[in-house]
Order: structure tokens, then sequence, then C-alpha cells
């Protein structure tokens, strides 16, 4: 195996995609970082399933974005997953569409980091856009199934 390694480097064949050696130091900042936010999504999670007086306000938005490769992408969408009370549902044309448990989480700006610090381990820093880059359009449905609020591809719905 490090026979194989040694000639494969001799040759110039492994490059920055096949060994992402320089991709390690942002990867665990961001293990780490993610470990410290799915702590704390669960215990809002449990404190709102076990508080009767606090309610659980499900809904979705649309977030554009910024990630410019398949694998920031992906990560980004398997982060959110991860983390208790949310769940990415769709990916279609540059807008990931997110479900939150409570409406509060349900905002552009609560997955902005995550969505940066994504990009930027999976891709390294060439792979981020711009941390000030324009929010978009991004909306809030308000929790209610099947009913979305008229936008980007999505026609209005007669009631």
């Amino acid at each position: 195996m490090l026979a194989s390694i040694w000639l494969a480097a001799r040759l110039g064949i492994i490059d920055r995609d096949a060994s992402p050696r320089h991709r390690l130091p942002s990867l665990l900042v961001y293990h780490f970082w993610l470990l410290w936010q799915i702590i704390k999504s669960n215990v809002e999670v449990i404190s709102s399933v076990l508080n009767p007086r606090k309610e659980i306000t499900p809904a979705t938005v649309d977030l554009d974005l910024s990630c410019r490769s398949d694998l920031a992408k992906t990560t980004f969408a398997n982060s959110i997953t991860l983390t208790p009370g949310t769940v990415s549902i769709d990916i279609d044309k540059g807008v990931m569409t997110v479900h939150a448990l409570l409406k509060t989480n349900a905002t552009p700006q609560a997955f902005a980091e995550m969505e940066r610090l994504a990009s930027r381990a999976s891709d390294g820093a060439e792979g981020v856009i711009s941390p000030n880059r324009r929010l978009g359009e991004r909306r809030a449905t308000g929790g209610v199934p099947g009913r979305r609020q008229p936008g980007r591809n999505q026609p209005e719905q007669e009631e």
C-alpha cells in the first residue's frame, strides 16, 4: 500500500481532490462545531416536547444555496438532517427546502453559518462564495402542510 501511494505521488496522480489532507483542519473544526449544534438542538427539542406550555410550530423554509459543489450541498443537507428538529426535504435548482420543528428555527439566518462552514469544510476556502452574500428570497410557510406561499416555481393554490 505504501509503495502504491509513493508511486502515485511520484507520478503526480494524487491531486487535491484525491488526497484532501488540506481540508483536515476545516473538517475537524466543522465536525466539532456540528457536534455542539446537535447537542444544543437536542436540548431545545427535548424542552419543547416535555414542556406542555411551549407550542410546537412546524414550518418550512426555502434556502438559496451558495455552495458550489455537490459535496458541499450534500454535507450541508446531511448536517441539517443530523441536527434534531430540522430535516432537509429537497434540493432543486440551487434551492433547498428545510422543515423545522419550531418556526423560530425556520429562518435563513439559522442556517447561514452552517452552510458557510459546510461549504468551507467540503470545498476549502475556494468553495465559499462570500460570507456577506445576499440572503436571497427565502420564506417560511408557517407550518401548514401542503400550503406554500407563492414563489419560485410554485403556483398559487386556490382555497
